[in-house]
Parts: C-alpha cells; structure tokens; sequence
C-alpha cells in the first residue's frame, strides 16, 4: 500500500498498454439511506466523508476558516438544488484509508442549514474527481475504490463521457431524443431524469415502495412512474420500460444516474480518454433496478439473490406480495416448494413476476411463514 499519492500524468500516459498496476486501494461502505462512505481526514477532522461525483472539490461540514483562501472572491457552488456564495479554501493534504494524497485542493464550507441537512456520522464530502491523474475504479463488487497505472485489463465495455469540471456525463437516449446524464454517485436514486425528457410521456400512476427494513409508513416514498419506449442504457436498448422518477434530482436539461443504479456494477473512469468502462455484477443488474409490467403485477420491485434465498429490497405498498405479507429484508425461501436458491431469472419472472397464483414461504427475521401472491397487473 502506497502511503503517499503523487503520480505525474507523464508517468501514467506512458504506462498504458503494460498491466494494470494497483497503486492504492480504498475501502468503502455504503450505509442504510445508500450513501457511499470512505474513512478519511481532512483538516484534522477524521471520520466518515462521502464519496460523490456530483460535488465539486471538497464540502467539509467543519470550520476550514483556519486554511488559507484560494483566492479572494467569493466562489459559488450548488448543493441539493440551492446556489450559495462563500469562500474557497487552500488544504495540501487529505487521508482517505491509509492513504494520504498530497496535491492541493479546494475546500468550501456550505451553510448552517444544509449542515443540518446531513447525516451527524459524515463529516464531509469528496469528489473522486482529486484523482483525475489516474484510472479510477469503483468496485462494488469488493467495496473499494482502486487506483491504476493504466485500465485493468477485464473491462472492455464503455462508453465515452464528458467531463465537466468536477461532474462526469454520459448521453442517454430516450423516446427518440439524447440527453445528458450525471454519473452521481452521492444521488441515492437509480435514474432520475430530466423534465424535458417527460413533456411528452403521460405519467401511469402513482405508487408507494417500502425502501428500508422499516416499514413505518411515514417511511414510504411516493414515485410518479412513465413508460418510455426505446430507453438506451449503456450498450442496451429496453422498450416500455417504466421509471421512476424523484424530483429532488431532476433539472431542466439533465439527468442523473445514482447510485442505486450505479452499485449493480463494477466501474472505471479513463480519463485520458474520456471513456467510462463498467460490467456488471450479474446478467440481470439492470432488470432488478427499473419496474416493468411483470414486476408490477406482484408489486415486487427489487429482489436480489442471497445465501439465503432472495431477498426484498422494494415493494409496492399494498400490492398483491405485500398483502401476502411480504417487506423489505424478508427473505423467500421457496416458490412453488422450490428452493429460491436454484430458481432461475426466467422461472422467477414467468411465476412472482407475472399473472399467476404462487406459493412461497419466506423468513421475517423471526420465524418462516407461508404465502401464496396472487397477482394482477397493477399497470397497463
């Protein structure tokens, strides 16, 4: 493990094309509300910072009064969908892990009332954009953030992005129109798209998903669904896909991938050439992350295979699985006194996924029950 980071760009241009090298690796976590976290210290304040593509530079929810001004005017950023003027600060080092990368950056403390806004265990929040002389590699699949010498040689699949200053974007197509999306890894959503990308589409319906472990209701998120027709993501094209949206994350012109999205897979950003490389975790990362008409016929949202069995991650509220008892973190056992383990993707799909009556058992943490989901079509 390196215990110092200072790698001039001359040095990676000229070793691409040998193996990729593991310069450093930086455990994460991703914590209950789906926020990226990383152990680090900045300023003498050590803790938790979050690792979002979508800040610029370095937000400390600390004092920096201390650390010199970059410069003397006052510099504008936006967070959570609010601009706001204040000064920008000088730090020469930061420590994520065991790593401490010395190169100069930015620091900007944001007001009082967006502090408040945010969870008391982080301490600030970091763009990975102060690697940008190296390959970045997000994996999810091993909970690190890896820094190469050049691309790791398993990643063939990418599409090229734009970068600008600190925020990377990807085009997305959609009913016949291309848009910008923000690779977001601090948007604790899967796609959140642009308003001008649904002038056209008629909304479905409105639905509440169980999200969490809790199912309070208070606790329920209320989603417009629209069905799109011709949805591209990376090198798929999906028809009559039916999205969620969040209005926290849309702007006029773009749009956001999130993390929930972004976590199905492992990924790398080429900044040398503006390519971002990804594969996923599993064949059916995407299907698990957006609402089709099978899905919704048993109010299933989001399933993922586990040790156990299959475990609910979202469900409708009051749909045909939820009044069979089912909520988030229980797990399904069988399905038509089949082991869920073995249960294939297509099989799956063909019983809880479509029209019919199926017979599960399940475990709520306390004790294995049985159900039987009848499903109906929920949208047409």
């Amino acid at each position: 493990m390196y215990k110092n980071l200072l790698i001039p760009a001359l040095f990676i241009l000229f070793s691409r094309g040998v193996e990729a090298k593991v310069l450093v690796e930086i455990p994460f976590a991703i914590n209950d509300e789906g926020r990226m976290l990383a152990f680090g210290t900045i300023n003498d304040v050590t803790g938790f910072y979050m690792i979002d593509t979508g800040v610029i530079d370095i937000i400390s929810l600390s004092p920096v009064s201390n650390l010199e001004a970059a410069r003397d005017a006052p510099f504008e950023f936006w967070m959570l969908g609010e601009a706001f003027t204040t000064m920008r600060y000088k730090i020469d080092t930061v420590y994520l892990g065991n790593v401490a990368i010395n190169r100069g950056f930015g620091v900007i403390e944001p007001p009082e009332h967006i502090k408040d806004l945010m969870p008391k265990e982080i301490r600030g929040i970091i763009n990975p954009c102060i690697f940008d002389t190296v390959y970045v590699e997000f994996s999810f699949s091993e909970k690190k953030i890896k820094l190469h010498d050049s691309l790791p040689e398993n990643y063939v699949k990418n599409v090229p992005y734009t970068y600008e200053f600190p925020k990377p974007f990807i085009k997305i197509e959609t009913n016949g129109a291309s848009y910008d999306f923000q690779i977001d890894t601090g948007a604790a959503v899967a796609i959140g798209f642009p308003e001008k990308a649904l002038d056209d589409v008629d909304a479905k319906s409105k639905i509440k998903i169980a999200v969490s472990n809790n199912d309070v209701p208070a606790d329920y998120t209320e989603y417009s669904l629209f069905k799109h027709s011709g949805f591209s993501l990376f090198d798929h094209v999906y028809n009559n896909v039916i999205c969620e949206t969040n209005t926290l994350y849309q702007k006029e012109e773009v749009g956001v991938i999130g993390l929930e999205l972004l976590r199905q897979y492992d990924f790398v950003f080429d900044p040398f050439e503006n390519k971002f490389y990804y594969q996923p975790l599993l064949p059916d990362a995407f299907y698990n992350m957006f609402f089709r008409n099978e899905s919704k016929a048993s109010g299933l949202v989001q399933i993922d295979y586990t040790e156990g069995g299959l475990t609910v991650k979202r469900i409708i509220v009051d749909s045909p699985a939820w009044k069979a008892g089912l909520r988030p973190g229980h797990i399904i056992t069988k399905i038509n006194s089949y082991d869920a383990r073995g249960v294939s993707k297509d099989y799956l799909i063909r019983t809880i996924q479509s029209n019919n009556s199926v017979k599960i058992e399940y475990e709520d943490g306390e004790r294995r029950r049985s159900a039987r989901i009848k499903s109906k079509l929920l949208i047409k």
